[in-house]
């Protein structure tokens, strides 16, 4: 009888590690997954910053700042806030800037559901 109960119990012991160390593993895994996906964003919006300053080059505003804000609640979708600074953009007429806003706003960033606000100031 504690036989029985010795080898149910070290079963049930067993079991449990097996879960246990999949789970550490299937949760290394996620880590390393959500790592790489950050990093990918990363690079993108980088090169998404090289082309907004292209753009605004074309319109006169080489020494614009650009401040690009993001935040989520999921890490899946991303809303995203441009802001450009630069004294020159009052020079600019209201259909230029508005052409402006509209190429800045076609600019896509990394996720295909992810927002972009541009503002401009």
């Amino acid at each position: 009888m504690k036989k029985t109960i010795c080898v149910a119990a070290l079963g049930l012991i067993i079991v449990l590690a097996t879960f246990m160390g999949m789970r550490i593993v299937t949760g290394a895994v996620e880590r390393d997954n959500m790592k790489v996906q950050m990093r990918l964003r990363d690079e993108y919006e980088k090169e998404s910053i090289s082309e907004i300053k292209g753009i605004l080059e074309e319109y006169g505003l080489r020494n614009s700042g650009v401040n690009l804000t993001k935040s989520t609640e999921d890490r899946e979708v991303w809303d995203y806030s441009l802001v450009i600074y630069n004294d020159s953009l009052k020079y600019l007429s209201e259909s230029d800037k508005m052409d402006l806003a509209a190429r800045l706003d076609e600019i896509k960033l990394y996720g295909e559901d992810d927002s972009l606000t541009v503002i401009l100031k």
